[in-house]
């Protein structure tokens, strides 16, 4: 969208009051869910394709470590790189959300609805775009065409309309076309990573704002994969990704805390990288930090590393490497017990650059972080650990469960949870753990991990899943899982 037309969106003179919650149908199941008054998404995404190196992220990550068919994996793989131009970079959107607040555009408190109509506006552009690049290449149809087929064979959906190869498909027959299974959830991952990072905040709203009693809350974490990915920087640098979600965090009438991202290989590179960070990190706008070990680096001991045990990565890296990300790890964990900032990190073996990277954020190795750090971070383990470990990697659910147990200020969150997805045996999982440790009641948070989450089918209903299928374990403690527990994670400088 260029800028004119997004402060015409903005600046448009129909409006409804803001809201967390959106106008559109909730989902069906959110009608059996659970009320619960106050709910914070503790680890969620907004970033968009000029945030990250789509190439490599897209063929080395999202094509392998989805949970949906590997042919979907791949369509919307090989589609997010050829739409990844689409993307806005944060210097555009920043620019265009503090004219529009000079000029007044949000006097009226009707910023949300308005990022929704910019949402639909850069859907339909996303439409025609997609529409464009199926009527001129012919095996990215035949690639849609495969992964529809077997999205649908999986689900004994055997009726499949014929859709012609060499036939020109209008806007309205591609947008039929990807609302059926497999190629809708090929839709919804890339549409988010191409729209502004505001607009997605919109659709995270809307879409969870069911039943429960609205969101109270957002925790959106950006990424740096710079120089484990790609063969250079993003096209937004941290400097404008930090102006727009503070930005954002403004404007928007529910608290939305960032967590900015932090990359010892970037901040042992750059000297002007680490202070950006900690201007940002003392800000109300900002939770704390986000780090992901899978893509090359581990909290503690990168020296001591075993050569056959190192990522790969590090074979292109100067071989003083592995020494620099220690001392970087360091000073950066100090800081942040010193500081009382928040860090979470990728606690699951997945999304790695490669097998041997994924391994590195493990609980033994953030356990000596830790306590090196002198036991008083305020650390929370992404995802948990995963529920359904894949072929060939560890479970390492227990022993986050143990660190909890043994250190004040540890706790996880359940994002993109496999049994709020597939059935209950999470929650089976769950109950026999806090038979060991009770102190999960009080250390276990709720996270989305959309847009991350949007690969999967119908993952509008996640939050409704997730309060059905955990009430029966956590009970009257819920309302802790779902928002209270995020609240005492973030610390006392968060006021929700």
């Amino acid at each position: 969208m260029d800028r004119r037309t997004f402060l015409h969106t903005l600046g448009g003179i129909a409006a409804v009051p803001a809201a967390g919650c959106a106008s559109r149908p909730a989902p069906q199941e959110c009608s059996t869910a659970p009320v619960i008054q106050r709910v914070i998404d503790a680890h969620c995404h907004v970033f968009n394709a000029a945030d990250l190196q789509v190439h490599d992220y897209v063929e080395k990550i999202v094509a392998h470590e989805s949970h949906i068919e590997p042919q979907v994996a791949k369509f919307a793989a090989w589609l997010l790189s050829l739409l990844a131009h689409l993307a806005d970079d944060a210097t555009q959107e920043a620019g265009d959300l503090t004219r529009a607040s000079t000029l007044g555009a949000f006097q009226d408190g009707s910023i949300l609805e308005q990022l929704r109509r910019q949402r639909r506006d850069e859907d339909d552009r996303i439409d025609e775009a997609l529409t464009l690049e199926l009527n001129r290449n012919p095996e990215l149809r035949a690639a849609a065409l495969s992964a529809r087929q077997s999205a649908m064979l999986r689900r004994n959906l055997l009726h499949l309309p014929a859709l012609e190869l060499g036939v020109p498909l209008s806007v309205g027959q591609v947008r039929r076309m990807f609302g059926e299974p497999g190629l809708k959830e090929a839709r919804e991952f890339v549409r988010p990573m191409l729209r502004r990072r505001g607009s997605n905040i919109s659709a995270l709203l809307d879409a969870h704002g069911c039943g429960e009693g609205g969101t109270s809350g957002l925790f959106p974490a950006l990424v740096d994969f710079d120089g484990w990915l790609g063969t250079g920087p993003t096209r937004s640098r941290i400097g404008p990704q930090i102006e727009v979600m503070g930005l954002l965090a403004d404007l928007l009438p529910v608290p939305i805390r960032t967590y900015l991202p932090y990359n010892p290989l970037i901040s042992a590179r750059d000297p002007d990288y680490w202070p950006i960070l900690q201007k940002a990190a003392v800000r109300p706008q900002f939770v704390g930090f986000k780090l992901y070990p899978p893509m090359g680096f581990a909290p503690h001991g990168n020296a001591l590393i075993e050569s056959g045990k190192r990522p790969a990565a590090w074979a292109k890296l100067p071989k003083d490497v592995p020494e620099k990300l220690d001392a970087a790890m360091k000073a950066f964990l100090e800081w942040c017990v010193a500081n009382d900032i928040p860090v979470m990190a990728h606690g699951n073996p997945s999304h790695g650059a490669d097998d041997k990277a994924v391994l590195l954020g493990s609980p033994k190795r953030w356990r000596e972080a830790i306590t090196l750090a002198g036991g008083k971070l305020r650390f929370c383990a992404g995802h948990f650990g995963g529920e359904v470990p894949r072929p060939g990697r560890p479970d390492w659910t227990r022993e986050w469960a143990e660190l909890m147990h043994d250190f004040e200020h540890t706790y996880a969150d359940l994002s993109y949870w496999d049994s709020v997805i597939d059935g209950t045996l999470g929650a089976a999982k769950l109950g026999k753990l806090l038979i060991d440790f009770p102190i999960l009641r009080q250390r276990l948070m709720y996270g989305s991990d959309w847009s991350m989450l949007a690969l999967e089918e119908n993952w509008e209903a996640y939050r409704s899943r997730f309060v059905t299928t955990l009430q029966p374990v956590f009970r009257n403690d819920m309302p802790a899982i779902m928002g209270r527990n995020a609240i005492a994670f973030a610390g006392p400088r968060f006021k929700p």
